[in-house]
């Protein structure tokens, strides 16, 4: 089933992990803007201290003094521009995590995209050689043998010229007609000259 560069990248947003971790990104920064907005709590401490918890008295023996208890509130104050400070930085991480997103979907929409490229051209490029397969086995009967089709090229232009027409039926080890021995010129299948 074939399909289309839309289907495969709505896939691959749906189901890739790194966009489901940065798209969680964005509720965490904004819950920071949230906290970044409160103003501080007040704190209330409670404490005791030497306290009669195994009843045994307070006397001279034991040094026991009376027992001790505090109560405090604290209130935090802040200055003027902490709180818009805290709010702004907030504000600007959540801008980040969306960029970062945005930035996410991006790559992989053109990676997505890149690798559905690359799958046509290698389908295409794959029916391409076997249509060359197929001509070659239907040309095969009509060419020559594949050393000559490796010598010929390395042959200069002048030996092609004088070359025998019946050239494609000569074995490698034969040697060609010395037509152009009488010329002075040397053919790349003779050994070095005497």
């Amino acid at each position: 089933m074939a399909i289309t560069v839309e289907q495969a990248v709505a896939e691959a947003l749906q189901r890739n992990l790194s966009i489901l971790a940065e798209r969680y990104e964005i509720p965490r920064a904004e819950a920071e803007v949230i906290a970044a907005r409160l103003r501080p709590n007040p704190v209330l401490s409670l404490g005791g201290d030497h306290l009669d918890l195994l009843g045994t008295g307070y006397d001279a023996i034991n040094n026991a003094g009376p027992p001790e208890y505090a109560a405090r509130v604290d209130w935090p104050l802040e200055r003027p521009s902490k709180r818009r400070a805290r709010i702004a930085v907030a504000e600007q991480a959540r801008a980040a995590a969306e960029f970062r997103l945005q930035d996410a979907l991006r790559q992989l929409t053109l990676e997505v995209q890149q690798a559905f490229v690359e799958l046509q051209a290698a389908k295409e490029s794959l029916q391409l050689a076997r249509a060359n397969q197929g001509l070659l086995k239907n040309l095969s009967p009509s060419m020559p043998p594949a050393y000559e089709l490796a010598i010929l090229p390395q042959l200069n232009w002048y030996e092609r010229a004088f070359l025998p027409s019946n050239s494609t039926k000569r074995s490698p080890k034969q040697k060609p007609a010395g037509v152009w021995r009488k010329i002075g010129f040397k053919s790349s299948w003779d050994g070095p000259r005497p």
